[in-house]
């Protein structure tokens, strides 16, 4: 009997990134009739951990996935199989720079999200400050003007309006639920 080739590809399908875990759906494994098997595989994480950490973790989890969920499966010969319909599309288009803008009308914590997701060595975010182009590298997390800053801090930050503005030689960016992001590093272009 000829031993059957088998193809297995490391491939992320889908991350979700919750409050508490990280969730990946990844691997593909084809075989000769061009099938898939995606495995889920789910771990913990901070909040404040950034796109290269997370990547780091992606890439372990790839070797648990491979190693506990899928080589078992295999060497059983209970690999699920199902048809890789391509027509029903199974690619993304790809990131564009455009994609990296920040639209304060949006929540705190989603600027967030999109500055810790696409930090170094990604692209990173970006807004205008005074006309120019700044690319946003961190940032903290959301904050509470009246609570976080000084009255002072967050009646400026206030009567400036959304978006981001240098205040007592810190920058801020004002959110569209009326929190606020202290932005630690800043790069202008």
């Amino acid at each position: 009997m000829a031993a059957e080739v088998i193809q297995v590809q490391l491939e992320m399908l889908a991350l979700q990134v919750l409050p508490d875990k990280l969730q990946v759906c990844f691997v593909k494994i084809f075989l000769e009739d061009l099938v898939e098997m995606e495995a889920v595989q789910e771990m913990p994480v901070q909040l404040e951990i950034m796109a290269v950490a997370v990547v780091a973790v992606v890439l372990l989890l790839q070797e648990e996935v491979v190693v506990e969920m899928v080589l078992p499966q295999l060497m059983q010969g209970k690999l699920p199989r199902r048809p890789n319909p391509l027509t029903e599309g199974s690619y993304f288009g790809g990131r564009k720079p455009e994609d990296g803008r920040i639209d304060w009308t949006k929540s705190a914590m989603s600027i967030y999200n999109l500055i810790r997701a696409v930090a170094p060595p990604y692209p990173g975010a970006f807004t205008e400050l005074s006309g120019e182009k700044v690319i946003l590298t961190k940032s903290s997390l959301p904050l509470d003007p009246g609570v976080a800053l000084s009255p002072s801090q967050a009646a400026i930050l206030k009567k400036s309006g959304l978006g981001m503005h240098l205040v007592d030689n810190r920058y801020f960016g004002l959110c569209g639920d009326g929190k606020a992001l202290e932005v630690f590093l800043a790069q202008e272009h």
